[in-house]
């Protein structure tokens, strides 16, 4: 009997921390703090820091208690450190930037406590503007180059 309890605790454990073979964790209970670790490691692959980011914004979709801020106050950390991945990763999921936006126009601070909000805000629409100019750099170039392709090709007589 004992040996069929623990069995099944272990398998129940272990079903609440082994990794899904693309890198998805199946255990939503991480520390926020390993979480945004995951995202922001550069020597991770991609899928394994994707994974952690689809599960930190579905927890943040989900979470109405103590997590919010954590996860808002960490996209807004990935926002500003790595806008490449924080913004194409958020175009793959409206729902969860819609409500992310939302937030960002709300006051972030804890009862009682001194924030950097406004500095943390400000540089986070600073890297958006940059991001979007880097953006439309990169769609002009794009355009001169299918341009200048274009102009390259023989041109077909009928």
């Amino acid at each position: 009997m004992t040996s069929i309890l623990r069995t099944v605790c272990l398998a129940g454990l272990m079903a609440f921390t082994i990794p899904f073979a693309n890198g998805q964790d199946i255990c939503r209970s991480e520390p926020l703090t390993t979480a945004l670790a995951r995202i922001r490691s550069p020597a991770l692959p991609e899928t394994e820091r994707s994974a952690a980011f689809e599960n930190l914004a579905n927890r943040y979709l989900s979470d109405t208690g103590t997590d919010w801020l954590e996860i808002k106050d960490a996209f807004l950390t990935l926002m500003t450190e790595d806008p490449q991945f924080f913004f194409s990763h958020m175009a793959t999921m409206p729902s969860v930037f819609g409500k992310w936006l939302q937030d960002f126009q709300l006051n972030w601070n804890r009862e009682g406590e001194v924030s950097d909000y406004p500095e943390r805000k400000a540089l986070a629409l600073k890297s958006l503007q940059r991001y979007l100019e880097r953006l439309a750099t990169h769609q002009q170039m794009a355009t001169r180059f299918r341009d200048k392709l274009e102009a390259t090709q023989p041109q077909v007589v009928d």
